[in-house]
């Protein structure tokens, strides 16, 4: 089994711990039962589905559960109202509040804390139903704590809440996490577990990138997304690898379009790295506030976007770019045969890379079929992906 792993024979998976994922086998695995399934969430509505990618993957794993057969709730803090306007997009999602699962007995088989962490008394009414209790980290949440301890003044609201839960899940990205995670919760390490990797195309349509202007690789702009607040995802090496791109080739004459980047307006240490390029210098930088992943690919058909990380490699961002047929140069190298992956360790390699995508890019052929084989790899009608989660959910994790 343990070969099967780091064969990487199973979708989403990294090798890490092999008595932590030898539950995921590649069989045509069916739930035992349907189980009534809690997740824990914010409202999410239209305004705010794309405030955070794991919004999208509480709805992708919602969408999961019901096609295997289960019943999923969204657990919600606020009732949904009118005021609350298009609820989670469409009326197939079932929300309920703590005080109505009690209000009326509802029975949870499996509740599982993804979006936020529910109070204390809740968990301990579950737990006298006799309710499975997981939390799913779907962030990193060490270097999250760290930031935490290092930069915030205070947390209001409840981050863990150890003693309270039966396991944790992550996701594979996150599996240097495992012990920290279970030691944090004071849980043996066979209760950290890693959970398969799910995305689908669910809130991006394969159309959004068409039409896009034909023009020459010198006038084309360069948009870098990451949200900077955290260095886990933030724009400082892409800028660094525009601005040597622009020094190599200064034939190019396109701008920077440099989204999240409210901060720069009043952080002093920014502003000294900005004057230090001469894109910026230039005005040829262009400050942007947060867009919705269709405004940012409709306003951009024709650029090249760049995605940067640190211990964050499966990102939605980069699929939803390639599912478009955007270009997009990512470092995450999980994904180095797809699309067109760089190093943030080789920048100069990454400028050479950068000028040929400009120039050669293209939609179809082999660029939209990489897109077209990841979504397969990690979707959740993908049999292997579906096979894993059911033995998951069914606690067979032996």
């Amino acid at each position: 089994m343990a070969d099967d792993v780091k064969a990487g024979k199973f979708p989403g998976m990294t090798e890490y711990r092999p008595e932590s994922i030898a539950h995921i086998r590649h069989s045509d695995y069916r739930p035992r039962k349907a189980l009534v399934i809690g997740l824990t969430t914010p409202l999410i509505t239209r305004a705010t589905l794309y405030n955070n990618g794991l919004y999208q993957n509480i709805l992708i794993l919602y969408k999961l559960f019901a096609s295997l057969g289960h019943t999923p709730y969204l657990i919600v803090t606020t009732e949904p109202t009118k005021e609350t306007g298009d609820l989670l997009l469409d009326n197939s999602y079932t929300c309920i509040t703590p005080e109505c699962v009690i209000r009326n007995g509802l029975p949870i088989d499996v509740h599982i804390e993804v979006g936020m962490a529910v109070d204390i008394a809740f968990t301990g009414y579950l737990r006298t139903k006799g309710t499975r209790l997981v939390k799913y980290y779907l962030g990193n949440i060490l270097n999250i704590d760290v930031e935490i301890i290092t930069t915030v003044q205070s947390v209001t609201f409840p981050h863990h809440c150890p003693g309270t839960l039966d396991e944790l899940w992550t996701s594979p990205h996150y599996a240097q996490n495992i012990d920290y995670m279970c030691s944090l919760y004071r849980l043996p390490f066979s209760k950290g577990i890693v959970a398969p990797y799910v995305w689908e195309p669910m809130f991006v349509e394969s159309g959004w990138g068409k039409g896009a202007e034909e023009r020459s690789w010198i006038t084309r702009d360069i948009v870098i997304t990451e949200p900077n607040i955290s260095f886990q995802k933030s724009c400082l090496v892409p800028l660094l690898l525009a601005e040597r791109f622009a020094k190599a080739y200064p034939a190019w004459r396109g701008r920077i379009v440099l989204m999240n980047s409210h901060r720069f307006a009043t952080n002093t240490h920014a502003k000294t790295v900005l004057e230090c390029l001469a894109l910026h210098r230039a005005g040829r930088i262009l400050y942007r506030g947060r867009q919705t992943i269709r405004e940012l690919i409709e306003q951009n058909k024709d650029a090249c976007f760049i995605c940067h990380q640190v211990n964050n490699e499966y990102n939605y961002m980069a699929l939803e770019l390639m599912y478009s047929g955007i270009p997009v140069l990512h470092n995450a190298s999980v994904w180095a045969d797809f699309g067109y992956y760089w190093s943030d360790c080789a920048i100069d390699s990454a400028v050479a890379k950068l000028h040929s995508v400009l120039q050669t890019h293209d939609a179809d052929g082999v660029y939209r079929a990489d897109g077209r084989q990841l979504a397969w790899l990690y979707s959740i009608y993908n049999p292997e992906v579906r096979g894993a989660w059911a033995q998951l959910l069914d606690g067979d994790t032996a």
